[in-house]
């Protein structure tokens, strides 16, 4: 009679473990950052830097040409003790809230206008920028940029001088309403635009001319430089327009919580009949008030032009690939999505392209 005879528990634990396969371990975490989510936050991080210096500089100064325009004094009639520095500083910041979302959409206008131009402006030899035909194209590209610029930045850029005038907006205003948004944006149009054409055409054309001209080799201070010379000379060029302008604001009115913005027509009337009234004294008034806000405004347009001149070439395209770690920058290989994984081995290692060859062998060719 044959006995059975057990296997041996070791084969049974051998084929047990050759049957059932070994779990692997879990793939390490391999999230990158797909190349559009990757300029988008470049962009906006270049932007935040940008507007936050150019409201920093520029709202104490508008302050001061806004009380220039009422008046002629360079701050508010009112004693410092009565207010405290507090105050002080509070009043001279006015309005930086709808300024700095101004200054944000402008300098992210600006960066998309400077960085996508048409060829026959962003690309022309000295001697072919003797050609009309490339000067007009400069000309177009000012002009429909300039547009856009108003379009994009004219409601804040209002609302914040308006909350500069003392006690003209009432608590609770809101600026919102349907005729309000219209007064924000059609109050001071022609002046603003002209003088928008000179700054634009200065930031976009003329500083890059500029600063490929200077012969200086650091390019940061290049940039810097040309936007400040460039600013000047824009901020004395817009100044009658940039006065006219702040003219039509701060003569604007509220009534029971309805904005009323005279049109520009109708200050230039009242401005040609003071002047008829009294031309000597009219004439001293404007060359009194140009020799107080000329250096100003030069000031500030050649600061704000340095900031957004010089930014850019200081942090570059890539700023926060000096602050994000390099195994969360996109791919160049699988840009897909905003975000990705990438596949790994089970030691958690990224296979090569040869293993990737031997994991998928080609098809047997058929007899």
């Amino acid at each position: 009679m044959k006995t059975r005879v057990d296997q041996n528990p070791s084969t049974k634990s051998e084929s047990a473990s050759q049957s059932t396969p070994t779990p692997k371990s879990m793939p390490t975490s391999g999230y990158k950052l797909s190349k559009p989510l990757w300029e988008a936050l470049n962009f906006l991080f270049v932007t935040g830097v940008t507007c936050g210096g150019v409201v920093i500089f520029q709202s104490p100064l508008k302050t001061v040409l806004t009380n220039l325009t009422i008046d002629g004094t360079v701050l508010p009639k009112y004693p410092l003790t009565s207010i405290g520095t507090f105050g002080f500083f509070r009043a001279l910041y006015a309005g930086t809230s709808a300024s700095f979302a101004g200054s944000a959409a402008r300098t992210a206008y600006v960066t998309a206008a400077k960085n996508n131009k048409p060829i026959e402006v962003k690309e022309s030899t000295p001697h072919e920028e003797k050609l009309s035909g490339l000067n007009l194209n400069k000309a177009g590209y000012v002009m429909s940029a300039a547009f856009g610029d108003y379009v994009v930045t004219q409601i804040p850029k209002s609302l914040s001088q308006l909350r500069k005038i003392p006690n003209l907006l009432p608590s609770g205003f809101k600026w919102y309403t349907r005729n309000n948004l219209y007064q924000l944006w059609t109050g001071g149009f022609p002046s603003e635009y002209f003088a928008g054409f000179a700054n634009f055409g200065a930031l976009c054309v003329l500083e890059e001319e500029l600063a490929k001209r200077l012969p200086i080799e650091d390019e940061k201070i290049r940039h810097l430089l040309s936007g400040a010379l460039t600013g000047v000379g824009a901020g004395v060029i817009s100044y009658p327009f940039a006065l006219l302008r702040d003219y039509t604001l701060v003569h604007a009115n509220v009534t029971n919580g309805q904005l009323r913005i005279d049109s520009t027509a109708t200050i230039l009337k009242k401005l040609a009949a003071a002047y008829l009234e009294n031309p000597k004294e009219a004439g001293l008034a404007f060359l009194a008030n140009a020799a107080k806000q000329v250096p100003i405004r030069a000031i500030l347009t050649g600061g704000v032009f340095s900031i957004v001149a010089s930014v850019g070439a200081t942090l570059g395209n890539a700023p926060l690939s000096k602050i994000i770690p390099e195994r969360f920058h996109p791919s160049k290989t699988n840009p897909q999505g905003f975000f990705y994984n990438r596949k790994t081995t089970g030691d958690g290692e990224t296979p090569s392209s040869q293993q990737q060859e031997v994991e998928s062998p080609s098809p047997t060719p058929k007899q």
